[in-house]
């Protein structure tokens, strides 16, 4: 049977708000996770989620890291799904705050068969190398209908992928950054355009301030989404 977390307050954590290992069909859904807003690790997780496979769940949470130096909003770590039995990232909220070194709001490393969708990123720290979405590699991720936004003055990306192929489509998100790279395919790219030529992806995207209505309450109020 599966395992489900769901409706829970996690507050006041120092290092990771959940740790989640070799977990079939997991799911977790409808949790505030928060870290301390002052005197935790430097480097915070959000969600570390590690081999967590074959259909598993995390939706509807909110996600707050404080890390002085690193912030992780979600870390998705070799999560395999499968055709037809994907797992699934879906309207999570996720929001990184104070570092003054790298955040990223979702990072997904060597995922198979993963949907993103409906998520809502805000970075509103860190350097001109974070990301509020960030793929390493993998294959068969599918990202739509997502929010991926870097509000941060002069910060970072709102996507980037390393390997070109790990994406396999990508449309109807919003990208949007502060800085001046906009994302990253084989090289940084500055405009959507930009970006829309190097991929072949997102055709249907925009490129607008979601306007949230706060840095941790993301319902975007933006016309144009």
């Amino acid at each position: 049977q599966a395992c489900v977390i769901s409706n829970n307050i996690i507050q006041d954590f120092h290092s990771y708000g959940m740790y989640l290992y070799n977990l079939d069909s997991v799911v977790v859904s409808s949790n505030l996770i928060s870290a301390k807003l002052t005197g935790g690790n430097s480097t915070q997780y959000g969600i570390y989620a590690r081999y967590c496979d074959n259909g598993s769940e995390f939706s509807k949470n909110n996600i707050r890291v404080y890390a002085s130096t690193t912030n992780y909003g979600m870390y998705i770590y070799n999560c395999d799904g499968t055709s037809g039995d994907e797992n699934h990232i879906v309207n999570n909220f996720v929001s990184t705050h104070y570092s003054t070194g790298t955040s990223y709001g979702i990072y997904s490393y060597t995922n198979i068969y993963t949907n993103f969708y409906h998520n809502s990123v805000n970075i509103t720290d860190g350097n001109s190398s974070s990301y509020a979405f960030y793929n390493y590699t993998g294959s068969y991720i599918v990202l739509k209908n997502n929010i991926f936004a870097n509000t941060q003055i002069s910060g970072g990306y709102a996507i980037g992928n390393y390997n070109t192929s790990g994406i396999s489509e990508s449309d109807y998100n919003c990208l949007y950054t502060e800085g001046t790279y906009l994302g990253y395919w084989s090289g940084s790219k500055s405009t959507l355009a930009n970006f829309r030529s190097a991929s072949g992806k997102d055709a249907n995207s925009v490129s607008v301030d979601p306007l949230y209505v706060s840095d941790t309450d993301l319902h975007a109020r933006a016309n144009d989404i």
